[in-house]
């Protein structure tokens, strides 16, 4: 059986992940739309727990600081 933080964790989770559907599917809407911009009232609410150093890639992407590239021919 989880804990209650495991259990809280669990929900924050998945509250993020509906958020996150919710914003790709109104970021799809303004695509269609041609809109070009970035900053929309119907997706700020959404994304706002984002933050750029608030996640990472996983461990298989390589980051912009990465040091190791592949050698061309």
């Amino acid at each position: 059986e989880a804990t209650e933080p495991e259990k809280a964790r669990t929900l924050i989770e998945k509250k993020a992940v509906v958020s996150l559907i919710e914003a790709y599917a109104i970021s799809v809407k303004h695509y269609l739309r041609g809109e070009d911009e970035i900053h929309y009232e119907d997706l700020r609410s959404l994304v706002s727990f984002l933050s750029p150093c608030s996640y990472s890639l996983p461990a298989i992407i390589p980051s912009a600081n990465s040091q190791s590239r592949v050698a061309g021919p």
